[in-house]
């Protein structure tokens, strides 16, 4: 991965690392950010039993392969030190491999390498040096996943495996999967590679990026392999097992504070020098004033002498770790014939790095890279299968107290603009936090902040977030308000086995698909803001779009537009000239873009991403777009229109939006130019539109379930500023039961305002609604269907409330026709037997219904319930029958008493009747409290 950080050796030293960064910005990332090999490798090694000391030394031999990438490190490190190690790094990182079988070579020459860096660092007795070739061979194969087309060509799905990585997949399992398979025109696996895809193009490198989610997992996965295969080197076959253990419990005996302070999750000196050069989980791009007069970092430095001074190893003993593995790894250079067999290979004398450039490679095989290709494909098959993924994502935050002008008391920032970062804290562990890059100058972002946890267990989940104002001298000057009431940091217990959640009050939170949550979190104090939060469990094999996004930032960064057809003017939705860069579909698309609108000036067609337009002349340059090429079946999405009858101005709205992020929830049409413009609006077959006439889902609100050609017919023309895009409910094979609840759910919200049959049910309560901010939860306990239909009742199983619904399947979606709560519903005096009244009204209202699904009642049950009416002391009454059994002229039932306008509600009776030739008498009738929960 090659990273643009600058590194320093004290704060003294500032004003010449403003020289290095006037010289050094901006430039792109390469690979995965440093952030996130920080939080894989920790990660993986907390897993496999590494202590703080331990991780921390692999995670800064994993950063200096990063540092030397840069010619600006010259200015504060030994220029011959700097320039062999920037040689070095070179072969340290998985890209210039054009085919699968040079990616196999390099696969088998890093296993050669690492076993015999380890056995060297065994024998030696040498812990800190094995630790650091665990870091840095971590860094090369987490690497892999960034730079390749692996998670494009789909081979986890394909395959079957879960977050399969090239250690599952023998050659023979591979080859059917790659042969025929094409990305973005080129065939098989590769990494990018300069005859090939370049790196802007390939990169997944933070999780702006689609299929970063992807990658990250595999390269987790494959790092469990990696650390599982070290211990079977050292505890099988060398059999020194007390060797491993003390890697495992390794205590520093340098500076370890200094340890510390390098490798800091938050305040940690490489962190920030990573985010001074755009690579720690990679922020906007900075600018030279914003770094020498707003926000120098108040860290210490990086000691680059050998460790007997007390400096952690960022001398000769990372170059001699490092170049034990880089030895015979290659990079491909093209001839100028189109053949790709130039290959570079590297001797390490001391300081010097030698090249030798040859026609041919002699194959890598012995018994010891075979043996480990065994093992790596097994050696996770036993425990992987219980790895949960929990993924939270920020895709916007807001600083409510910024205002215009300079002089503003409530802005900690010179001139109105606001710099701020998040720190998230999963389960309690304050020494293990997640933290992101700094947004720079920006009151009202759309970061790429989030989270990406492997979970081992089932156990709820506690989700803490804090969010830091920076000023001119410390990093972390104060913590903003982010959270109704106290305290500031926003809290969110999740429990990934139910889908529930806990929470404290004033959060406003919406169910998502596949059992998240989309959380509105408003601060109150002094220093408010507001985000939002998705938090959710992925799937075992993510989807990425489908489709084009434009991006108004660089490195698929910020606000972004999905692109679907072709569209002439883009100043419709405000991104004319606004295009940084662009994220195109590994296959079935290509798009033109052009200079003006109306496809006018300059043409650049692309069927591949571009994380920076800058570099090919056309950022912030286009101004139309056609999509020449694209696939045939394109997900359904819905379309606002300023004009009426689906005419003028459009703005698609997708429910799938890059890393699911926002699920389908557009906070501010403003940010599209699209707001209290809307007129018209398609909505697709099965789907649902709830708008919003302020934004950020305030105001008065309706839902749509279909298109509606004249807005104004219903009182919201011009009115909307905000939507939340609700899908049709999927059904998946075998799950109709599920796809009947989730519909009969959704319909919830809206009762008991809705009413497509017009079925007229009356409620005198004002407390019938359910609240909108609990997540209720169905527990069902009738369900029966026919022909299309579904009858359903259903109880609360952590919110007390009764339903009734009726169900009718259109196409492949359920939709409610009816909804009922018996409990409250008014009904005639007479109907003394209120299911039954509610029975004979849903037939009478439908009677296209088949009666079949209707619970049948027993023609005896209502002259056994007016003789229980004696039992009540209360003059008029009905029953809410819960449970009724008659054998041998006995009948048992369990009814709970109400008054027939629903406002009076009484204890239930549990009760016994006999029928004599006179009729039925009460045996035993008796009130309590009934469980139906079993």
């Amino acid at each position: 991965m090659k990273t643009p950080v600058q590194v320093f050796l004290t704060t003294a030293h500032a004003m010449a690392l403003v020289v290095i960064l006037f010289l050094g910005l901006p430039a792109p990332a390469y690979g995965l950010s440093m952030g996130y090999h920080y939080d894989l490798i920790r990660e993986a090694m907390r897993q496999e039993g590494f202590g703080k000391d331990a991780f921390s030394i692999a995670l800064a031999a994993n950063s200096y392969t990063d540092l030397f990438q840069e010619q600006a490190v010259e200015w504060v490190i030994d220029d011959d030190f700097a320039r062999a190690s920037k040689q070095l790094v070179d072969f340290l990182h998985f890209d210039g491999l054009p085919e699968g079988q040079w990616i196999n070579r390099y696969w088998r020459q890093l296993i050669h390498n690492t076993h015999a860096a380890l056995t060297e660092k065994v024998r030696a007795q040498d812990r800190l040096g094995a630790l650091m070739v665990m870091g840095v061979t971590l860094h090369v194969v987490q690497d892999f996943y960034a730079h390749s087309n692996w998670v494009e060509l789909d081979l986890p799905r394909r395959s079957g495996i879960k977050d399969a990585t090239h250690f599952d997949l023998s050659p023979k399992q591979l080859e059917p999967l790659l042969s025929g398979s094409v990305v973005w025109g080129q065939n098989g696996l590769f990494t990018h590679w300069e005859g090939g895809l370049s790196h802007d193009a390939l990169h997944k490198d933070h999780a702006g990026k689609p299929y970063f989610d992807q990658a990250y997992r595999c390269a987790y996965k494959a790092s469990l392999q990696w650390l599982r295969l070290m211990r079977k080197w050292i505890v099988d076959d060398m059999r020194k097992p007390d060797f491993w253990n003390s890697l495992q419990g390794f205590q520093f005996t340098g500076n370890r504070g200094h340890l510390y302070t390098l490798t800091n999750f938050d305040e940690g000196t490489i962190r920030w020098l990573s985010t001074y050069g755009g690579a720690w989980k990679t922020p906007r791009q900075w600018g030279e004033s914003d770094i020498f007069a707003d926000d120098m970092p108040n860290v210490p430095g990086i000691g680059i002498t050998q460790q007997s001074s007390g400096y952690p190893f960022l001398g000769r003993e990372w170059f001699s770790n490092a170049s034990l593995i880089a030895r015979d790894l290659f990079e491909v250079r093209l001839k100028l014939n189109g053949t790709y067999t130039l290959i570079k290979l590297l001797r390490v004398e001391n300081l010097n790095v030698v090249h030798g450039y040859v026609d041919s490679l002699l194959p890598v095989d012995n018994a010891v890279i075979s043996n480990a290709i065994s093992f790596l494909a097994k050696s996770t098959q036993s425990d992987y299968y219980r790895v949960k993924w929990l993924r939270v994502r920020i895709p916007e935050a807001m600083d409510l107290d910024t205002g215009a002008g300079w002089d503003n008391v409530n802005n900690e920032e010179v001139g109105g603009t606001s710099d701020y970062w998040v720190m998230f804290i999963i389960n309690g562990e304050t020494e293990h936090p997640y933290t992101e890059a700094e947004y720079v100058d920006s009151s009202h972002s759309y970061p790429v902040w989030g989270v990406i946890k492997p979970l081992w267990g089932t156990q709820p989940v506690r989700v803490q977030i804090h969010m830091f104002e920076s000023d001119p001298t410390n990093h972390k000057d104060e913590e903003m308000d982010i959270a109704p009431g106290d305290p500031k940091a926003f809290l969110l217990e999740f429990d990934p086995e139910t889908g529930s959640y806990g929470s404290q009050l004033g959060y406003q939170i919406w169910r998502t698909p596949g059992g998240g949550y989309f959380i509105k979190s408003d601060g109150t104090g002094d220093m408010r803001a507001r985000i939002y939060v998705s938090v959710w469990m992925m799937e075992d094999f993510p989807q990425p779009p489908s489709y084009p996004v434009f991006y108004a930032d660089r490195n698929y960064d910020g606000l972004f537009l999905p692109v679907l057809n072709d569209r002439a003017r883009l100043e419709v939705n405000g991104f004319n000239d606004r295009v940084s860069s662009l994220w195109i579909p590994p296959w079935g698309w290509s798009l033109d873009l052009y200079e003006h609108s109306n496809y006018q000036g300059r043409v650049l067609t692309l069927t591949h991403p571009e994380a920076y337009l800058n570099k090919m002349g056309w950022e912030d340059r286009i101004s139309s777009v056609r999509a020449p090429r694209r696939p045939q079946n394109l997900p359904p999405f819905a379309v606002l229109w300023d004009g009426k009858d689906f005419t003028g101005a459009a703005l698609p709205l997708l429910q799938s939006l890059p890393n699911l992020s926002t699920y389908g929830f557009y906070a501010e049409l403003d940010a599209f130019k699209f707001n209290d413009k809307t007129s018209s609006i398609e909505v697709p077959i099965g789907w649902t539109l709830e708008v919003y006439e302020h934004p950020h889902f305030e105001g008065k609100s309706t839902q749509l379930t279909g298109s509606v050609a004249d807005l104004s017919r219903i009182g919201w023309d011009n009115r909307i500023s905000s939507v939340r895009v609700i899908p049709s409910v999927e059904r998946r094979e075998g799950s109709e039961r599920e796809a009947i609840l989730a519909a009969l759910g959704e319909a919830l919200k809206r009762f008991p305002d809705e009413d497509p049959a017009g079925l007229g049910f009356r409620y005198e309560r004002a407390d019938v609604r359910l609240s909108q901010d609990i997540d209720v939860r169905l527990k069902l306990r009738h369900l029966i269907e026919k022909d299309g239909w579904a009858w359903v009742e259903a109880q609360g199983e952590n919110y007390a409330f009764e339903v009734i619904a009726l169900l009718h399947k259109e196409g492949e979606q359920w939709r409610v026709k009816g909804v009922v709560n018996p409990a409250y519903v008014a009904c005639p005096e007479e109907s003394v037997d209120v299911l039954a009244f509610l029975y004979r009204s849903f037939q009478e209202k439908l009677p296209q219904v088949p009666t079949e699904i209707f619970p049948e009642v027993h023609p005896e049950r209502e002259a056994i319930l007016h003789t229980l009416q004696g039992a009540v002391p209360i003059e008029k009454v009905v029953f809410l029958v819960k449970e009724f059994s008659l054998h041998a002229g006995e009948a048992r039932l369990i009814a709970y008493p109400r008054t027939p306008n629903g406002l009076g509600q009484f204890e239930p009776l549990i009760a016994v009747l006999r029928k004599d030739n006179q009729g039925w008498e009460i045996v035993d009738v008796r009130t309590g409290t009934v469980d139906h929960g079993e």
